[in-house]
């Protein structure tokens, strides 16, 4: 099968209802980038609160948003780019690619390739020395793809609810260091 042409260009505030669908027909098409529970979320969240994020981020400077359209001029696939430093304690310079979106369907026609080469454009642009990916770990075939354009593992990153943590915290027996904060409040008030 023939490979069809893919252009990728920046979003502005003109695209956001295009955005917004796209989104929303990725999310309905149960594709396995949106099966994460966070993505899902996120996505599922109000409809007027997505509209005032994506605006947000549609006309912020330190954000570059990018659309890749078919040769049709239909929206087959997007992510979100931002300058940001690898770490809090090393600040160099990286390009973070987050929140890409490219159905099933399209990653026959290099969608993903044209997304990594707009953000290593970027990188050139604004002279950053690295290209960061943030991935869902579920994502086999995505992580493949990553892996072999030469992406590395950075770090893992895991994520719990304040909640879920309380309660196992609560409920499992302490490991660490024995905090003295109840104690002291148990003699506080006694006294």
């Amino acid at each position: 099968m023939a490979r069809s042409a893919v252009r990728v260009r920046d979003a502005g505030p003109t695209d956001l209802d295009s955005l917004l669908d796209f989104a929303s027909r990725v999310l309905e098409a149960g594709d396995p980038s949106s099966r994460s529970p966070i993505i899902r979320l996120a996505v599922g969240a109000m409809e007027q609160s997505q509209r005032d994020r994506y605006a947000r981020l549609l006309s912020d400077p330190e954000h570059r948003v990018v659309l890749v359209a078919d040769d049709q001029q239909r929206t087959v696939g997007a992510a979100i780019f931002s300058v940001d430093m690898i770490s809090a304690l090393l600040t160099l310079p990286v390009v973070y690619v987050s929140h890409v979106v490219v159905p099933e369907l399209e990653r026959d026609r290099s969608v993903g390739r044209a997304l990594v080469e707009a953000a290593t454009t970027f990188a050139e642009e604004i002279g950053a020395e690295h290209v960061v990916v943030g991935l869902n770990p579920a994502g086999r075939e995505t992580n493949r793809f990553f892996a072999r354009l030469g992406f590395a593992p950075l770090m893992m990153r895991r994520i719990a609810s304040v909640p879920a943590l309380r309660r196992m915290l609560t409920d499992a027996p302490s490991t660490g260091p024995i905090s003295i904060a109840p104690r002291l409040a148990r003699l506080r008030r006694s006294t």
